[in-house]
């Protein structure tokens, strides 16, 4: 016999998240999914293996530090002449110079 496979909502209300959040986790591959050619559902034996580890070995802040780094890396950069010219218009609307 196949195992049930769980929807979104199944999975946001066995969490108590919400779907969201659980369509965003699966994305970013923090929850494990199965796709299922435009469908993504969960499947409850790797959901309740994801909670039983995450009990046992919660994620540090240094983890999660590293991992949003990671995740920033490939965006660019905003440049140090950007920031002087978002600083300077900072400053004179400030200053009222700008109409």
């Amino acid at each position: 016999m196949q195992e049930r496979l769980m929807t979104v909502d199944e999975v946001a209300v066995m969490l108590n998240i919400s779907e969201h959040t659980v369509y965003i986790w699966g994305l970013r591959g923090d929850i494990p999914v199965v796709k299922l050619g435009g469908a993504v559902r969960y499947k409850i034996k790797d959901i309740e293996k994801w909670i039983e580890e995450k009990t046992k070995h919660p994620i540090s802040r240094s983890q999660e530090a590293a991992r949003d780094m990671k995740r920033r890396a490939g965006r660019p950069r905003k440049s140090a002449v950007e920031d002087s010219r978002i600083n300077r218009i900072i400053e004179q609307t400030k200053r009222g110079i700008l109409s």
